[in-house]
Order: C-alpha cells, then sequence, then structure tokens
C-alpha cells in the first residue's frame, strides 16, 4: 500500500457501507479492545469508529479484486483479509503494511484466528482443498481440514485448549477438527440446508451453528457433539445468515432473511425478543457484531443498524452510505451538507454539522438507475438528480424526498449545472448530441449539437455555457433568454474533454480532457489561453475540475489517486501547487470546494473524504 500522504490528511473519511447480496450472508467483526468496527466494500478493507462514523481508515492492497472476509486477530494489532482470489493478507491496523500474503484456497469466505493469535484458519471454496490453517507470519501449514464435499461457508477456532476447529458447508455438514497438526474428527449432518455460521463463545465452552433451515444448534466446545436445538416455536421464518455471542457468552443476536433479528438466551434456547426492520427486500438482515453496549445487524442495504435492547422496534442509530460507486458529488456550503449519488441509484445528504451522517433520499427516484451527476439550486432548497433513467428530478431538500415528478429528457444526461443566482434555471447535456435549458421543471430550449457532449458548465453571470465534446473541443455559447447560440470554439486540447468548470468570479474557464492536459482561458481576454503548453502534472487523466468560492484556486482530480490545488491563478505559475497525494485507491473521480479552505473528494474506493487544505493554499 503507498504510504499515507505526510503533507496532508483528510479530517473526515465517509465510508462506503458493507458490500451484501441477495441471499448471501456477510461477516464483520469487532476490534477486541477498541470500539472499532472492521468489514469488507468491493475490493476494500473499512476500519470505522463505532461512537463516529466519519472516523474510518480504509485498506486497499488487494489491488481491486474483491474482499470477502477481514478479521482482528486477538490482540487487536493485525488484520487477516480473505478475497475472491484465495490469498489471505495479514497486515498491521497502524501500519497498513502487509506482513504476510498467502494463497489459503480458490476462494476465502471466513477467517478465524487462534487464541494466541499464531495460526489462521481461511475457509471457502477450492479444487484440491477448501481450507487452509497458516502460521501467520511464516505461513507453515499446521495439518489438513478435510470432511467436505462442497465449499466451506464458515469456521471457527477453539479459543482456549486444546485447539479445535470447527466448519460449516455448502454440504449441510458442521465438521469438527482436532489438532495440531489438525484432522478430521466427526461431522454433524442435522441441517437440511446451508449452516451458513459457526462461531465459539469466548471460552471456548461451546460452539454455534445457524442455517437457511432456520435453526440453530449447539455444541460441546471440546467434543464437537451436540448439546441441544433451540425452541423451534420461535425460530425464523427466513436463513439466518450470521450470529453473534454476547460478551459474557449468556445470550446470542442472530440476523435472517425474514428482515427480523432475534436475541436468544442460551441456556433456555428460547428467543428474549425481536427487532423487527421493515418490510422492504433491503430491509433482509445478513450480519451480526457485539461489541460491548453496541449490538449491531447489518441490512441487505449496507446499513449498519446499532440496535437498541429496550425497544425492539426501532433501532437507536445506523449509518447509511453508499455500497456502490459513488458517481455524483456537490457540497453546499450554505446548509453545510455533502450531496452524493451513487451506482445503485442511491442519493445521500451529509449533514457536516456535529458527528456526520447520511440521510438517505426516500423513495424510488431513479429507480434503481445510476444517479450520475447532482446539483444545488441557488437558494439551495432544490437538488438536481440526473438518472440514468433518461430523467431529471427536482428534489425540495426539505422533505429528504424524491420528487414525484420527472422531467423526460429524451436522452442519457451527462452533466446538470444551475444557476447561482436563478434558482429556476438549469442546464443539462444529453449523450443524443443536446443540451437543455430549463426553467424549473419546464424545458425550454433544446440546443442540437454535432458532437456528443461529455461534460457542461453555466456561468456564474448566467450569459455563457461551455460544453466539453467528444470533439476535443469546449464550445462556448451565450445564454440570451432561453436561447442558446455558439459564439466560439476553442480546440487547444488533443483529447475529449471530460472535465469543464467557470471561476465563481467570472473571469476564467478551465477544462481537462483524457490526456491529462487541463488548459484555463481568461473569459475577460477573448478566452485567451493562460497555459498555452497546458498543464500536464498529473500523470493519468483529470476527472474533475473545481474553483475555489473566491476564485482564487483551482482543484483538480485525476486517476493517479492525486488531487492539485493550482494556487497561482495571477501569473499562473505551474510549480506553485500543491498536491494530495493518494487521495483515492486507483481514482478520484470528483472534486469540489465547501468553502476556500475545504475540498470534498470521492474515488473508485467508494469514500467521500473532506480535506482541510488551508495549509496547502
Amino acid at each position: 500500500m503507498a504510504a499515507e500522504n505526510k503533507t496532508a490528511q483528510a479530517r473526515t473519511i465517509l465510508a462506503p457501507l458493507p458490500e451484501t447480496k441477495r441471499g448471501y450472508g456477510i461477516f464483520i467483526d469487532t476490534h477486541p479492545k477498541d470500539k472499532k468496527l472492521l468489514y469488507t466494500s468491493g475490493a476494500h478493507v473499512i476500519i470505522r469508529s463505532l461512537e463516529d462514523p466519519s472516523q474510518a481508515e480504509i485498506f486497499s492492497e488487494h489491488k481491486g479484486v474483491k474482499v470477502n472476509v477481514a478479521k482482528f486477530s486477538p490482540n487487536g494489532e493485525w488484520i487477516a483479509s480473505g478475497d475472491d482470489r484465495g490469498r489471505v493478507l495479514v497486515w498491521g491496523v497502524k501500519s497498513k503494511i502487509v506482513k504476510n500474503d498467502v494463497n489459503a484456497c480458490r476462494k476465502v469466505l471466513d477467517i478465524s484466528w487462534s487464541a494466541d493469535g499464531q495460526r489462521i484458519i481461511a475457509a471457502g471454496d477450492g479444487n484440491e482443498s477448501m481450507a487452509r490453517v497458516f502460521a501467520w507470519d511464516s505461513s507453515n501449514a499446521f495439518g489438513d481440514i478435510s470432511g467436505h464435499s462442497k465449499p466451506i461457508l464458515s469456521c471457527a477456532f477453539k479459543p482456549s485448549r486444546p485447539f479445535k476447529i470447527a466448519t460449516a458447508s455448502e454440504d449441510n455438514l458442521v465438521c469438527f477438527h482436532q489438532g495440531p497438526p489438525f484432522k478430521f474428527q466427526s461431522s454433524f449432518k442435522e441441517h437440511t440446508r446451508f449452516p451458513n455460521c459457526v462461531r465459539y463463545n469466548s471460552d471456548g465452552t461451546q460452539f454455534i451453528t445457524v442455517g437457511a433451515d432456520s435453526k440453530i444448534y449447539l455444541f460441546d466446545g471440546a467434543e464437537g457433539t451436540k448439546i441441544k436445538e433451540f425452541a423451534a416455536a420461535d425460530a425464523h421464518k427466513g436463513s439466518i445468515y450470521s450470529f453473534s455471542w454476547s460478551p459474557d457468552n449468556k445470550q446470542i443476536i442472530t440476523a435472517s432473511g425474514d428482515k427480523t433479528a432475534k436475541l436468544w438466551d442460551v441456556e433456555s434456547g428460547a428467543c428474549v425478543k425481536t427487532f423487527t426492520f421493515g418490510n422492504n427486500v433491503e430491509d433482509m438482515q445478513v450480519s451480526t457484531g457485539w461489541c460491548g453496549e453496541h449490538v449491531l445487524t447489518v441490512s441487505l442495504s449496507g446499513s449498519i443498524n446499532f440496535l437498541d435492547l429496550d425497544n425492539p422496534n426501532k433501532p437507536k442509530n445506523a449509518f447509511h452510505g453508499h455500497q456502490s460507486p459513488v458517481l455524483g458529488l456537490t457540497a453546499d456550503a450554505r446548509s453545510n451538507s455533502i450531496f452524493s449519488s451513487d451506482a445503485l441509484g442511491q442519493v445521500a445528504k451529509w449533514d457536516l454539522s456535529g458527528l456526520v451522517r447520511a440521510q438517505w433520499l426516500a423513495g424510488k427516484g431513479h429507480g434503481g438507475k445510476s444517479v450520475g451527476s447532482l446539483a444545488v439550486n441557488s437558494t439551495s432548497e432544490v437538488l438536481y438528480t440526473n438518472g440514468f433513467d433518461d430523467k431529471l428530478r427536482l428534489n425540495p431538500i426539505k422533505e429528504g424526498a424524491f420528487s414525484d415528478n420527472a422531467v423526460a429528457l429524451g436522452g442519457m444526461p451527462t452533466g446538470v449545472a444551475t444557476s447561482a443566482t436563478n434558482p429556476q434555471l438549469a442546464v443539462v447535456s444529453l449523450s443524443q448530441n443536446k443540451i437543455l435549458v430549463l426553467r424549473g421543471s419546464n424545458v425550454v430550449h433544446t440546443a442540437a449539437l454535432k458532437f456528443k457532449p461529455n461534460c457542461i458548465a453555466l456561468s456564474h453571470d448566467d450569459t455563457e455555457v461551455a460544453v466539453g465534446g467528444d470533439d476535443k473541443k469546449v464550445h462556448v455559447f451565450s445564454l440570451a433568454g432561453d436561447a442558446l447560440t455558439e459564439k466560439k470554439v476553442l480546440s487547444e486540447h488533443r483529447d475529449d474533454i471530460i472535465a469543464i468548470a467557470y471561476s465563481p468570479n467570472g473571469r476564467l474557464l478551465a477544462s481537462s480532457d483524457i490526456g491529462r492536459f487541463l488548459y484555463i482561458r481568461d473569459r475577460t481576454a477573448d478566452f485567451a489561453t493562460k497555459n498555452p503548453l497546458g498543464w500536464q502534472y498529473h500523470s493519468a487523466k483529470v476527472t474533475s475540475l473545481s474553483f475555489s468560492p473566491d476564485s482564487n484556486h483551482l482543484a483538480s482530480g485525476s486517476q493517479d489517486q492525486s488531487i492539485i490545488i493550482w494556487n497561482d491563478l495571477q501569473e499562473f505559475e505551474a510549480l506553485k501547487r500543491s498536491t494530495l497525494e493518494y487521495s483515492h485507491y486507483e481514482s478520484v473521480t470528483s472534486v469540489t470546494w465547501l468553502d476556500d479552505k475545504t475540498i470534498v473528494s470521492t474515488g473508485v474506493d467508494r469514500a467521500i473524504k473532506i480535506w482541510d487544505v488551508s495549509g496547502k493554499l
């Protein structure tokens, strides 16, 4: 993993939610000493504070491969994470440096550490082997995990000597292994559908399995023999995907596809409380965690729910956000808020006052289609959302919900820009070679183009619209009343233009292309190019441009993972720039200013980061 940038730190990291899939559970973990949550999201591993959702760390060394599970070591100093290629990386919680890289099987689905922190079992799918037990630092093997004919879904190390291992598989078997070196001892065959999760209690005296057959079995931890089945009368009505033990080993919490979680008394095997979440598919519960007073579940939507043991009808808190790539981002200083959208059609408002939490816009919105671009109107009352359903929605921000009325655009939107002074004025570019001018929800003008517009910007005096095209040109249109008239074509670029921005003071117009060239022009001097050779200091294409509110700085985000702040917009000396290196893994996809000293960005890592750049200007 690249070293952390020493000159700039994101003061806030709004991490993505756990990635989920219908019909499958996931595993989360909690730190043995601190109030931290560990989970995976795509190719990334997330360490997140349970007390403050804006404090998170992201590990991305699986290099684009989906990570399925991550577990803290017993002392909390190391993490083992397993991915779709069967690799287990063991890395430092503080340093993020990889200590070991082990090929465990074909696909890792679960991981468990021995209580002394010396051994790891990684289990999942494979040809020759579906699990491997190895030394955490040397990779030396400790026996053979056998007895299963199908992928192993879950595994658990007995946390006391003599060490044992329990495994649960798609073949409906729960197998018990003794060692080290580990070898098959016995199997349990009473689950009629997948046993999805197996876990020991903290002293190793018992372990439990839960399954897709809605059954819960309690076993003796040393012998692997069944003690009892939990009360069938209290059973979930759907698959049980996950469970967690309480710290005192007296209770467990289970998560089910029936959209409930249940609290069980281990001694009696009876359900104590049932927690309900809603009636939508997204309300299915797919994972659990228990850290001190924090009892957690994860919904299919990715929402991390903090259960209220005194009120089973409503979680006392929840972390919301994005599960999929963030496509749209805009900031609104007046309301001290950020708005973001993703590939699943979710749109979130992040209130930056106090603890930063996301509020999803309610309603069907764009029907699950990607929302690619956002803009807030001049009074901060309306949020414009451009959907891949070829519709634009003008959503009243105070209502916290998508508008029922949608503007049919007649094509795929590629960008939206709103007026800085007129709350009714907006322009939209379409991939069908068109620009639309809107007054409120009415399309008052359509301009046909001879090129595909990739990006669009509206000058702050509402007199111009600039469009970057696939013809490698910037087209400047005058806006008089409701009509657009092309008045200038700027041809410095050598490749398709993908980002464009006007400065708030009305003086400058910036654009960038897929060849990583960035040009700035002076509108007051007939668009004279202020950097005629183009700035090409990013090492990959520039994806996003944004001027600071005072027009003194320009920020650019790039696929080279960095953000550059261009600090000289008077003499245009390129060396007077500041770089936020390794801002987002793989690519920065969007960057914008909240105020003159704060930048907001997002990237392929699905995180939203807030940067205090006052020391970089």
